[in-house]
């Protein structure tokens, strides 16, 4: 069975509602994974920033520690503030390290800074100790060389080399992280692109095809005769437009029969309404048989039927509308315990499609039925040929 028809209404809006859901999920939970990588890369970006500070610090500060040993007093002030900022800035990676968790770069990171005698902690704690040295003695103290030496030595390759590593690590894991990001993007993205064409799929399409269908049948209630299952007034009227038309376009003949049931009010009196319900589905199954696929059927009153048919001059009309009187008139119907004939009375006009329209033929149909019926029913009555019948 199809999925379409499996679906009721109500699962069909639960299934929507869920994929809403997961939909609005998937952006939403996107939209989160973009706030974290902003901020993972603002974190990583700052640390950079922060270490590659602590790079142009040290040399700063072995510069101003020169420049205060050659005899430049204004410059112990610089050196002091650059040394305020070189520590702050080792204490604030040094609790970062110290927090960090133990994934990503976190554990090498930890290693550089606090591991060994030769780590980065001790390298950047006896920087800052020999700088405030330097800063806190007179320029001309005899300890002043020694002190600027082991400065310069400090400055040089081996705290560069590991600042250097670590703005490296960084990189490469800012890096590793937008990459690892954007893949989840990408993934969030195919499960959205997916759950989209599912729900059109399963959703959507079930949807539209129910109300195409139903919509269908609303049509086909509004145009039907729901006891004889023939086209009512409306849906024989719009039929009957359309078919006006196409005559018109072609220049080909067109005929309209109006029939009605003769006394039908005396079954329905003597049998009951069911029994005249069941002799009107009995003309209109007789009609129907003895029409072509072309031909279209309605019924348009309470026991009256109308007929349009195509390609048909009022002489070949007058011969059909004559054929479907006998053929009713022979048949007995049958109705539970009872058995009756009927007989109908028929008007048949040519349809003059530039002067007239239906329209007219259907009332001068109507008058030649009243003809037919006034001059004793079961016979055919026409605007030409007059009257034929029993």
């Amino acid at each position: 069975m199809n999925i379409a028809r499996k679906l009721q209404p109500r699962a069909l809006t639960a299934y929507y509602v869920t994929a809403l859901m997961i939909v609005g999920s998937l952006a939403l939970g996107s939209h989160l994974f973009q706030q974290v990588a902003i901020r993972n890369n603002q974190g990583l970006a700052e640390v950079i920033n922060v270490s590659g500070r602590q790079r142009m610090l040290s040399q700063r500060i072995a510069s101003l520690a020169a420049q205060y040993r050659l005899g430049d007093p204004s410059a112990r002030q610089s050196l002091l503030t650059a040394i305020a900022e070189f520590e702050a800035a080792h204490q604030t990676l040094s609790r970062a390290y110290l927090a960090a968790s133990g994934t990503g770069s976190a554990p090498l990171l930890h290693r550089l800074y606090f591991e060994g005698s030769n780590s980065i902690d001790a390298q950047m704690t006896a920087f800052v100790r020999t700088a405030r040295q330097v800063a806190s003695m007179p320029a001309s103290d005899s300890a002043q060389p020694a002190l600027l030496a082991a400065i310069f030595q400090q400055a040089q390759a081996p705290l560069l080399n590991d600042l250097d590593h670590v703005v490296a690590v960084h990189q490469r894991e800012s890096e590793s992280r937008l990459a690892y990001l954007m893949r989840l993007q990408w993934i969030l993205l195919a499960i959205m692109l997916l759950t989209l064409a599912l729900e059109a799929r399963y959703i959507y399409g079930p949807m539209i095809r129910r109300i195409v269908s139903f919509s269908a049948e609303i049509l086909r209630l509004a145009t039907t005769d729901a006891l004889t299952a023939v086209a009512n007034r409306r849906g024989f009227l719009e039929q009957c437009n359309m078919e006006l038309e196409r005559t018109c376009r072609y220049n080909h003949p067109l005929s309209l029969l109006i029939l009605d049931i003769d006394h039908f009010k005396q079954i329905n009196d003597r049998y009951g309404h069911a029994a005249g319900d069941h002799a009107l589905k009995v003309i209109a199954n007789s009609l129907q048989a003895n029409l072509r696929p072309r031909d279209v059927l309605g019924r348009i009153g309470g026991e009256e039927f109308a007929i349009l048919v195509p390609e048909t001059s009022l002489h070949g009309a007058v011969l059909l509308a004559e054929r479907l009187r006998r053929e009713i008139a022979a048949c007995s119907v049958q109705f539970e315990q009872h058995a009756f004939v009927l007989t109908i009375s028929i008007g048949v006009s040519e349809v003059q499609p530039v002067s007239a329209g239906v329209d007219t033929a259907l009332q001068m149909a109507d008058r030649l039925l009243y003809q037919a019926k006034q001059s004793g029913r079961n016979q055919v009555a026409s605007s030409r040929l007059g009257l034929v019948g029993a």
